[in-house]
């Protein structure tokens, strides 16, 4: 008796924890994430439009971490010229590297790096697999996860994500391929 309660409610818990899950807009993802380029041909492959792009979200990102720096030296009660003056060291260099296509099962996948400094600044996604919707959905669902862990990690030592291997695969390969320029 007491078995079969307790299967019963892991049904139940198990069901109201499936029919919680909220199924992905692929097209929501793709749009609403700045370095996630689905687009095969011409296009997705284009270093200019993605070399501006990249820029100004590295010029972005310099921007912020100088605001921090600063911030910080005014909660320590320094003057807020003081602390721009102790940072006056030569300006980073803000570049653009672009990793080898890697053939996967599914796909090409090829990523393109914003660097400044020696600080991963951005990830855009010039080439993933995209033969069929389900492709396509792997891919929405999978890259905007390793673009943040790869962020994060500054490197490409990033999680595999579960139900895209060979997608995760390639994004690392292409990666680690143009953290390699550097």
């Amino acid at each position: 008796m007491k078995r079969a309660i307790l299967a019963l409610a892991g049904t139940v818990t198990g069901l109201v924890g499936v029919l919680s899950l909220h199924p992905h807009a692929t097209t929501a993802l793709a749009s609403s994430h700045p370095g996630l380029n689905l687009a095969r041909g011409a296009g997705a492959t284009t270093t200019d439009s993605a070399g501006a792009a990249g820029s100004t979200s590295g010029s972005a990102s310099a921007d912020q971490s100088s605001e921090g720096q600063a911030s910080k030296g005014k909660s320590s009660g320094a003057p807020s010229s003081a602390a721009p003056s102790s940072q006056a060291a030569a300006p980073e260099t803000v570049r653009t590297l672009t990793g080898q296509p890697v053939e996967t099962g599914y796909g090409p996948v090829q990523v393109q790096v914003t660097v400044s400094g020696k600080k991963l600044t951005a990830v855009q996604v010039l080439e993933a697999p995209t033969q069929s919707g389900r492709d396509v959905e792997i891919s929405n669902f999978a890259l905007p996860i390793l673009h943040d862990e790869a962020l994060s990690a500054q490197s490409a030592n990033i999680q595999v994500v579960s139900g895209a291997t060979y997608t995760s695969s390639g994004y690392q390969q292409s990666l680690q391929s143009a953290l390699d320029q550097m």
